[in-house]
């Protein structure tokens, strides 16, 4: 049996071994040493993922080689199905079958490793908690740390003896929706911190997202903590250390906090190293920026030198012009032809993208704009720019020309009155 107890202000468990003559204490946290000592005595998960841009097989990798009686974790089959999101949390009922078919059953104590060091693993995790399995926890170092120490790793798979896990309930008090997140971003995040675990870059909005079509930037008052800032050499941080590296950043710890990412992968790193630095009321936004970022309602600040910014809303009006205007002839891509149409007084308007690296090389144009009378508006993507523009490559800036006899003209006028709106 396990039994909860305190050590430092973090929940830890014991194990007690069938004579009850030895025990092993098992925080969330795992050594490698210590999970050595044990192996027979919990099940051990592969919880290993890889971004897609990366062409690696995590499936693949596991059964070439994985810690003894290991089982394969897949957490993009582990899933809701029936959205177009990647790996969102699976109902209670396809957790309970596939948490069964992996030979696990309630009562079992589950250590979860990845084969980067912490990483995915930590989604596992949470995932475990959210379905009320309190008994579960992370390998320190992981894949990664076990091999580098010499210790016995296995290949295939594992025979395992399927289990009936009972269904569970989801706890909702781990877990937010986009509506949640909204309604924050909408106060300023004055209802809950959110803290994102994408690198700095894609939050302010100066580095692309790496799934197509995405704008950067974030949510209005959340925090950049990217997730690598929590681990070093492919461990967590102590408990002192990651409480230093979050007060660092503004993050109050005794506060509601919401941890987001791309995909909801690193948001459960973050959630980790909360929990390690005594933080209780956690939860994990499940879609984070990938859903977030796709919905027409957003709301998404950027670099504030990449002003004004058109909301959802309306940059999609924009997008569908710019499209229509390329058809009609009307539309000049790329910075330098952007600046030449401004010279030649034919620009109705120009669109920049707020997510170029450096902003720098687009801030001629806002001042030749206003020099020459001329609108201006940045939307979030350069991608979904290049996308309207009929190319596909990302486009920085474009602008859209004059032609008195053009049907686009009453579109292109209320467009700019739009714009002139923002300017103001």
């Amino acid at each position: 049996m396990f039994l909860q107890h305190s050590v430092r202000g973090l929940a830890t468990k014991r194990f007690f071994t069938q004579g009850m003559s030895q025990s092993r204490n098992f925080g969330s946290l795992v050594s490698t040493s210590e999970l050595a000592s044990s192996l027979d005595k919990v099940k051990v998960l592969d919880g290993s993922w890889h971004m897609p841009n990366a062409n690696r097989d995590p499936y693949q990798e596991y059964v070439q080689h994985h810690i003894p009686g290991a089982r394969f974790f897949g957490i993009d089959e582990i899933k809701d199905t029936t959205v177009d999101l990647p790996h969102m949390l699976p109902t209670p009922e396809v957790f309970a079958e596939a948490v069964g078919r992996l030979g696990i059953s309630e009562k079992d104590q589950v250590v979860v490793y990845d084969s980067i060091g912490i990483f995915s693993a930590t989604r596992v995790y949470w995932t475990f908690k959210v379905f009320g399995h309190q008994n579960v926890s992370v390998l320190n170092g992981g894949l990664a740390k076990w091999v580098k120490e010499g210790r016995a790793t296995e290949t295939g798979a594992p025979k395992i003896t399927q289990t009936n896990y009972t269904v569970p309930t989801l706890n909702k008090q781990l877990v937010r929706d986009y509506n949640q997140v909204l309604e924050n971003a909408r106060q300023d995040g004055k209802l809950a911190q959110v803290l994102d675990a994408r690198p700095n870059p894609r939050f302010t909005g100066e580095a692309p997202e790496p799934r197509p079509g995405l704008s950067s930037g974030h949510m209005p008052g959340s925090i950049s903590v990217p997730f690598n800032v929590v681990i070093e050499n492919g461990q967590l941080l102590d408990s002192e250390k990651l409480r230093g590296v979050f007060e660092s950043r503004g993050v109050d710890l005794d506060k509601e906090i919401v941890a987001s990412c791309g995909s909801g992968i690193t948001a459960s790193t973050l959630y980790f190293a909360l929990e390690q630095a005594g933080a209780k009321n956690i939860a994990v936004y499940d879609g984070s920026w990938t859903e977030y970022a796709d919905k027409k309602d957003s709301i998404i600040s950027v670099n504030p030198k990449a002003f004004p910014l058109a909301d959802a809303t309306l940059t999609n009006t924009i997008l569908d012009l710019i499209q229509q205007a390329s058809h009609y002839k009307q539309l000049k891509k790329g910075a330098n032809e952007a600046t030449k149409t401004l010279n030649r007084g034919i620009s109705e308007f120009i669109v920049m993208a707020a997510d170029t690296e450096p902003l720098e090389i687009l801030l001629h144009l806002p001042l030749l704009c206003e020099d020459k009378n001329v609108p201006y508006v940045f939307v979030p993507s350069k991608t979904a720019l290049g996308r309207a523009c009929g190319v596909s490559r990302s486009v920085i800036a474009t602008s859209v020309t004059s032609n008195e006899g053009s049907d686009l003209k009453p579109q292109i006028q209320s467009i700019k009155n739009q714009i002139e709106k923002l300017l103001i």
